[in-house]
């Protein structure tokens, strides 16, 4: 299931390999404001987005974008998602597999799978500036999600997209 929590408190995750010690440099590098990629990030407009490739085969991806009413869910298989909201704030919505129904099956292309939800048995988390949430190949998730006048707010954010191979599960 997700890890979720400030990029603080979760320093201690990317101490392990030269892997995610880069990782962990880049998530620090953009939550800066002085970085050229933070200030890249916030000069964006609603609906734009940008990639930037980093080392060993990990990549980011920065939006900006308006929050939505309906949710997306979806899932990889390739890549943990470690997103991070960078300014505003917004919703996430996540479960195990044995809740949803695969609607579209898995597409290589572009690492996703697109789910529907079966039951309403998901959990919901509110993310805001500096928070971040890590979405394992299982982890069925929609971002991007707001109730209300939420809807009309906007998140600036950033996915650090990390090859599989470079997470060990060990409690």
């Amino acid at each position: 299931m997700a890890i979720i929590g400030d990029i603080e408190t979760l320093h201690h995750l990317f101490g392990k390999t030269i892997e995610l010690e880069s990782l962990h440099c880049a998530i620090l590098n953009i939550c800066n404001p002085n970085h050229p990629l933070n200030q890249k990030l916030l000069s964006l407009k609603k609906g734009e987005q940008f990639k930037e490739d980093l080392d060993h085969g990990i990549f980011v991806i920065g939006h900006c974008y308006q929050l939505k009413s309906e949710p997306f869910f979806e899932s990889h298989q390739e890549y943990f998602d470690f997103q991070i909201v960078i300014k505003g704030y917004e919703h996430f919505l996540f479960g195990l597999p044995k809740n949803f129904q695969e609607k579209i099956p898995y597409d290589s292309s572009k690492d996703l799978i697109v789910w529907e939800s079966q039951t309403a048995a998901y959990n919901q988390v509110k993310l805001c500036a500096n928070d971040m949430i890590i979405f394992a190949p299982y982890d069925i998730h929609s971002a991007g999600f707001g109730t209300g006048e939420e809807t009309q707010e906007s998140v600036y954010k950033v996915i650090f997209k990390v090859p599989t191979k470079y997470i060990k599960h060990k409690l």
